[in-house]
């Protein structure tokens, strides 16, 4: 979770410098040397005991989900450019994708969304967290930067080192969490992080231009305090409440659900 956190607030921030300074495509090509070390680092490393079980790939899941969340993502990125008939044919194709999928999901337990694990409070909460704290992720890194530039009037760097400090207080509360997961649950430790997110929240609400970029950088930190105790007690307490064979899937659903937080945000 850690270091999820420091790439999440650094990439965007590295995607800046490179577009501005090198070309767009870079952005691109820049990512395809940490992907084949990392495929090599896992096919060298990983080692794990799997039980063959016979269960097969949801095939017709994942081509639904595919359909469904490319859809929304053309939709909410590109929504404002399409003719107004275009945007309701994709509004269309969107809500049959996302219908058809559930329907085959209720259908299909254990396909590639386990939607039966919902019905765990503990689950639901957890995966709703995730994409309350997508949304307020990229919101700040939207509109953070632009703010210390374009309004303060700040040079890029500063606007950068403002956001930043998100990345500061992640990983470290990342770590503090995982510590305290066992001796105050997992529902106390996020609460920890609710109570942080509200402080950087409240920051925020009353930031002013004349507060300077101090001020955005201490809201930042705790937002980003806030992430390291809620996505780390929300991954860990799904994982501990579900089967070993279903952990995968219950997890991706989770960072699925963070994911659409980012771009319903953005």
């Amino acid at each position: 979770a850690s270091v999820w956190g420091v790439s999440s607030v650094l990439g965007p921030l590295l995607g800046g410098l490179i577009v501005a300074n090198v070309h767009w495509a870079w952005v691109f090509w820049f990512n395809v040397p940490f992907g084949v070390v990392a495929l090599l680092g896992l096919g060298r490393f990983l080692r794990e005991k799997v039980r063959t079980t016979g269960a097969k790939v949801d095939v017709v899941g994942a081509g639904l989900l595919l359909l469904g969340v490319s859809g929304l993502m053309v939709l909410l990125n590109l929504g404002g450019r399409l003719e107004a008939g275009q945007r309701w044919a994709l509004a269309a194709v969107v809500l049959a994708a996302l219908v058809a999928l559930g329907r085959h999901l209720w259908v299909r337990q254990g396909g590639i969304l386990p939607v039966d694990l919902w019905r765990d409070g503990l689950i639901l909460l957890a995966n709703l967290s995730a994409f309350v704290a997508g949304v307020v992720m990229i919101g700040l890194i939207s509109y953070a930067p632009p703010y210390v530039q374009g309004v303060m009037g700040y040079a890029p760097l500063v606007a950068g080192f403002a956001l930043s400090t998100m990345s500061l207080g992640w990983p470290v509360a990342s770590s503090i969490a995982g510590r305290l997961l066992i001796p105050l649950g997992p529902a106390n430790t996020a609460r920890i992080g609710g109570a942080a997110g509200a402080v950087g929240g409240l920051m925020y609400l009353l930031l002013r231009p004349e507060l300077g970029p101090g001020w955005v950088a201490a809201a930042s930190f705790f937002v980003g305090v806030a992430m390291g105790f809620i996505n780390t007690s929300s991954i860990v307490t799904i994982q501990a409440t579900v089967t070993w064979e279903r952990r995968a899937s219950a997890t991706a659903a989770n960072l699925l659900m963070r994911l659409v937080g980012n771009s319903v945000g953005a």
